[in-house]
């Protein structure tokens, strides 16, 4: 996501809730191998959806997982442990 590629995925797991909707991922079933193939496939042969949701991608991470965003979330866990 951070490099402004698509994901594709498993439906398991924080997955979904980690690549959020189909603008930014395609996700299949668990063990689904032509599910899998079907969505590789379609981005190899789809360049403009395949940028489109690279760049969702891009903002999602950045939107939620960036240092910046992350890290004041990581201190104030660590203070409310620590002021106990």
């Amino acid at each position: 996501m951070a490099c402004g590629l698509p994901v594709v995925a498993s439906r398991i797991g924080g997955i979904p809730e980690t690549v959020g909707d189909e603008e930014a991922a395609i996700l299949v079933e668990p063990g689904n191998v032509e599910q899998l193939a079907d969505a590789l496939i379609d981005l190899c042969r789809h360049p403009d959806r395949r940028h489109r949701m690279g760049a969702a991608a891009r903002h999602r991470a950045e939107t939620y997982f960036s240092d910046a965003v992350v890290t004041p979330q990581i201190v104030k866990f660590y203070q409310t442990i620590f002021e106990k």
